[in-house]
């Protein structure tokens, strides 16, 4: 059985947290760490605020300057949000209901 965890955070607020933290545990400003990931100081800040979502080539170079594993990342962030599997019956269920509308489609 699944425990739903009552204070989960959204899974973009623990990213952009995490982002930030470790930025300015590093004592990098956001255009330091623009400008050793390669991106523009504006991406940078529009992640910490959550307005944009990485891609997963960004996530890995942004770990590589923080100096944070992408597993330990992801990791922290599952916890945070509270990460759970579908259960059986929600597949089954999303199974047959994407069955149907392909037999729509056709």
């Amino acid at each position: 059985m699944v425990q739903t965890r009552k204070n989960t955070v959204a899974p973009l607020d623990s990213l952009r947290a995490i982002i930030r933290e470790k930025r300015q545990a590093l004592n990098l400003t956001q255009e330091q760490l623009a400008f050793l990931t390669g991106y523009d100081r504006t991406y940078v800040n529009m992640l910490e605020r959550g307005k944009r979502n990485p891609s997963f080539t960004a996530i890995l170079n942004i770990c590589s300057v923080l100096r944070i594993l992408p597993s330990a990342m992801v990791r922290t962030i599952e916890q945070e949000a509270g990460f759970e599997f579908i259960t059986d019956k929600q597949l089954a269920i999303g199974l047959i209901k994407k069955k149907q509308v392909a037999r729509f489609r056709t």
